[in-house]
């Protein structure tokens, strides 16, 4: 059966206390979705952010954001008393000040939790199951201790007895949260609706995936990157995008299982249904530049061991649901190794339609494939308002005409819903942003630029999505999706 979904970053949930998280926003934006019969949500990864708030430079691969801890379940479970709001009409997530105002009620309920002897058991046990957690938790203690340096500066290696309480403290977090997010995610699924989540290809190099596994990424004898990714000039930008991902030893990975890489897709599975592989081209190819450089102008494409990595993943869970984030500048080969597998891959119209519709151009590997998932746009790019806004004249006139033609004369917004929900693709992806109708102000990130409206869009409520309501049922009943 065909589908349709909504993708809306957990961050972006309103509720009284700053950002989205593991409460009742979660579960009245799961029951928004049964309500209008869309059987999908996508999110983007719950892993620690960077300072600036991405969730596509982890600190751990196998953590939970301590940001996203739901308050009200702390209260619920006796750990902590009255909550005050914060920052509850901001129309932007300022995570210094959300993580700082949640710190505090952290810290009291593990105290509490700790003074009452509550699941203490359950917890040791949470320990014994999840060594990563407790790496992780050991990682954020001495970079704490080390003032916040990158690791390979650090003075301190080793957690002493005074500071062991400081490691049980975060792995406590990270307990609260996978039991929050585990209860959320069970609500989904007794509901039909199937969590799309997000693994990033890289980790960031101030990160407890590279301190506590070094030798799995292209390192100097200092511990410095050698070489740190990102992607050549593109439409997003004329100098290329420079991450500063540390790049994985793959032959190191390949001598031993694609240990850690598979390890993280893996680890995916047990939090979502369906887990997006971002960045899927470098599995086949990826983008080496030199780590002193200023842009990513100068790089080199190198291959990646995709089909061996793949079939050892398959060995180990061959039930597991990947999506191939195949989207941008893309040699044949990224489409040979996604189909080999039979991977759903991806579509945006703001890089298809003008080509397949308006000027007759015929691409059927990308644009006319069921398998795949289409989307009017991503968290990366315009939104589709945004997208019709930067059109020239003559270009934005023969979309509209196109659109008008073929669908009648509505809103260009309405008229992109139906494009998307008419095509072959097995899954279309609406952005809430887009059922807002909103501009520049609804984009979620601008790829490659540093800027404070990144990763920071907030809905004050829900007002907005359920005046919606009765337009996005139509599409379903008019589309067959999801009925």
């Amino acid at each position: 059966m065909k589908r349709i979904g909504l993708f809306a970053p957990l961050f972006s949930l309103p509720n009284q206390y700053g950002i989205g998280d593991f409460s009742e926003c979660a579960i009245l934006f799961i029951d928004y979705l049964s309500r209008i019969r869309y059987s999908c949500w996508q999110i983007l990864p719950l892993n620690p952010t960077d300072l600036y708030g991405s969730p596509y430079t982890p600190v751990s691969s196998f953590a939970l954001d301590d940001i996203y801890v739901s308050l009200t379940d702390l209260k619920k479970r006796g750990l902590i008393g009255e909550i005050i709001p914060y920052m509850d009409k901001s129309k932007r997530v300022n995570y210094a000040k959300v993580r700082k105002y949640k710190e505090a009620y952290f810290n009291l309920a593990y105290d509490n939790f700790v003074k009452f002897n509550q699941s203490i058991n359950e917890l040791n046990e949470f320990k014994k199951k999840e060594p990563r957690i407790v790496e992780y938790a050991t990682y954020k203690v001495l970079r704490r201790i080390n003032k916040s340096k990158y690791w390979n500066q650090w003075k301190i290696n080793n957690i002493d007895e005074k500071h062991q309480d400081d490691v049980n403290r975060e792995i406590f977090k990270q307990y609260i949260l996978f039991k929050e997010w585990g209860e959320i995610h069970n609500y989904a699924k007794e509901k039909g609706i199937t969590i799309i989540g997000d693994l990033p290809f890289y980790v960031g190099y101030d990160s407890a995936d590279v301190y506590f596994n070094r030798e799995a990424f292209l390192l100097d004898e200092k511990f410095n990157p050698t070489v740190v990714a990102g992607v050549p000039p593109d439409y997003y930008s004329e100098d290329g995008q420079l991450w500063g991902n540390p790049i994985y030893d793959w032959n190191y990975l390949r001598e031993h299982n694609f240990s850690l890489v598979v390890e993280r897709i893996l680890f995916t599975s047990k939090i979502y249904d369906v887990t997006r592989l971002d960045h899927f081209r470098a599995f086949d190819t990826y983008y080496e530049i030199p780590s002193d450089a200023k842009n990513a102008k100068i790089g080199e494409w190198k291959e990646a061991p995709g089909y061996e990595l793949f079939d050892y993943l398959y060995s180990k869970k061959p039930d597991i649901q990947l999506i191939a984030e195949d989207l941008g500048d893309m040699r044949e080969e990224v489409f040979y190794l996604r189909d080999h597998f039979n991977l759903p891959g991806m579509q945006v119209i703001q890089f298809t339609l003008i080509d397949e519709e308006i000027r007759h151009n015929s691409f059927p590997h990308v644009f006319k494939r069921e398998n795949s998932i289409i989307y009017v746009s991503t968290h990366d790019s315009y939104t589709g308002l945004g997208w019709i806004d930067i059109l020239d004249e003559e270009t934005r006139n023969a979309v509209i005409n196109y659109l008008d033609n073929t669908y009648g004369q509505h809103h260009v917004i309405t008229n992109l819903f139906n494009y998307v929900a008419s095509q072959p693709a097995d899954t279309v992806i609406l952005s809430i942003t887009d059922i807002l109708r909103l501009g520049k102000n609804g984009r979620i990130n601008v790829p490659g630029v540093k800027s404070k409206n990144n990763w920071t869009f907030r809905l004050k409520d829900y007002v907005g999505l359920m005046k919606n309501e009765a337009k996005l049922v139509k599409l379903v009943t008019q589309s067959g999706r999801s009925a």
